[in-house]
């Protein structure tokens, strides 16, 4: 099914003071999977970190979803991402909760690289998409 920018956007839940990095998750979220899609408006928020890191994910088990009890996952972005890595640096984030990467407990070595290749199969570019980046 077709979605909006406007519904994802209505949807979204984004903590952060920055309207460039919120309509750049809007994109990126347009440009998912729909089941992905769906999963991120409904079990990720997003968080800015103003400009610390190009991103992380982490589970939120200080809260869980309603109805399934799963995890929310936090999905930590920062400000200063190129514009070049935006979106496939926000992609790479999601497929790591897709992929229920817990940063917090024991990830597989190669996460990295599983999220990289996922965000690259939906079609995204940049680091986020770039299995080589994540050897080094």
């Amino acid at each position: 099914m077709r979605i909006t920018k406007e519904e994802i956007a209505y949807d979204l839940s984004y903590l952060g003071e920055d309207e460039d990095l919120w309509r750049q998750i809007v994109e990126a979220i347009e440009r998912l999977p729909e089941e992905v899609r769906d999963f991120a408006l409904d079990r990720c928020r997003f968080l800015s970190v103003a400009r610390t890191t190009h991103g992380m994910v982490l589970p939120g088990r200080i809260g869980t979803h309603e109805v399934t009890n799963e995890p929310t996952w936090l999905v930590l972005l920062s400000e200063a991402i190129p514009a070049e890595d935006v979106h496939g640096a926000i992609a790479h984030e999601i497929a790591h909760a897709w992929l229920g990467h817990d940063r917090l407990a024991f990830p597989p070595d190669d996460c990295e690289i599983q999220a990289a290749n996922l965000t690259m199969e939906w079609g995204f570019s940049g680091v986020g998409a770039d299995a080589e980046h994540c050897h080094v």
